[in-house]
């Protein structure tokens, strides 16, 4: 399998970036205080190109959590997530943002320049599609449930 070229280009200055696993980190261009209960974007210093690719439909970049965030800051959420960044986000000025909630009612939290905040992956994608609609008529008879049907889930 041939590497692709993933271009990233940056507003103001280097930024440190670690690749482990299937995504790479995302980290806060600057220091940062979210108040109780306050939404911020918090910038990243990152513009990414990964359109330079052969099939420039054929991919879409996640944005997730990263797994030890909730615990480090505890209350802070990443809003919108997974975010999805689609092929047309593009721009010179379209730099990555993470939409971050304080969940805490009194505690104001800060998050440094630098700091791991999320990360991003890329994922492939059908683009040539049709989707089709009917009724379904064939599980009339199958057990109906929903979220904990099958056991461990009490309303």
């Amino acid at each position: 399998m041939n590497k692709k070229n993933i271009t990233i280009y940056y507003k103001e200055n280097k930024f440190k970036f670690v690749k482990k696993g299937k995504a790479i980190d995302i980290v806060s261009a600057k220091d940062i205080i979210i108040k109780p209960k306050e939404i911020k974007i918090i910038p990243t210093n990152m513009i990414i190109d990964y359109f330079n690719l052969d099939k420039k439909e054929d991919v879409a970049l996640l944005i997730l959590p990263r797994s030890s965030f909730g615990i480090k800051k505890h209350g802070l959420l990443i809003d919108n997530s997974p975010g999805l960044i689609d092929p047309d986000y593009r721009g010179e000025e379209d730099e990555i943002g993470i939409i971050i909630y304080n969940t805490n009612l009194f505690k104001k939290i800060k998050i440094s320049k630098n700091e791991r905040i999320a990360q991003f992956m890329f994922v492939k994608t059908i683009s040539d599609f049709k989707i089709k609609q009917k009724p379904n008529n064939k599980n009339k008879n199958k057990k109906r449930g929903g979220f904990g049907s099958t056991g461990g889930y009490k309303k």
